[in-house]
């Protein structure tokens, strides 16, 4: 991230312009201990059985096209992965580490007065956050977001997917 300032206009000495490059990382960790209600739903609900939703989806064409871009069937097949689980207890850890580096300048402009000065100054700053929340049930699912169509894993999966046509096809 970097974000500039400038001066604003009209002040007898101008304020500082400012350049800072800040790296922000967030990295997240739940655990979650659980038992089970029911062996035999949950074994169900692994293999798709309980959700015909996912089943509908899975059967739609070109579906997998779809989830490339927009992961739909990873939340349909998200909405009965705790069938037959019981929640004993669980956590969920945040940890953000931001590292900025800043470089600041600032020059009057007015050059025949005696108290003419002009200068700059560079910093950094490193700051950490945890927190740390106790949680009372399962997760709720996520709504599928947006993700990189152009990823390794997407690209393998391409190749794959060509390679599959073209040895059917006989290319």
């Amino acid at each position: 991230m970097i974000r500039t300032y400038q001066p604003t206009s009209g002040s007898a000495i101008s304020t500082p312009s400012r350049v800072e490059k800040s790296h922000v990382i967030r990295k997240v960790m739940m655990k979650i201990t659980f038992g089970s209600s029911s062996e035999e739903v949950h074994t169900l609900a692994q293999m798709g059985f309980t959700n015909p939703a996912l089943i509908a989806w899975e059967l739609t064409p070109w579906s997998f096209v779809i989830d490339w871009f927009l992961p739909v069937g990873n939340f349909i097949s998200s909405l009965d992965a705790t069938l037959g689980l019981v929640f004993v207890d669980g956590y969920k850890s945040t940890r953000v580490t931001k590292n900025s580096h800043s470089h600041a300048w600032w020059d009057p402009g007015i050059k025949n007065v005696s108290y003419h000065w002009e200068g700059s100054v560079i910093g950094s700053n490193s700051e950490e956050t945890f927190l740390r929340s106790t949680l009372t049930s399962f997760p709720s699912p996520r709504l599928p977001s947006f993700k990189n169509p152009f990823s390794s894993q997407h690209l393998l999966n391409a190749v794959a997917l060509l390679a599959q046509f073209k040895s059917r096809n006989n290319f």
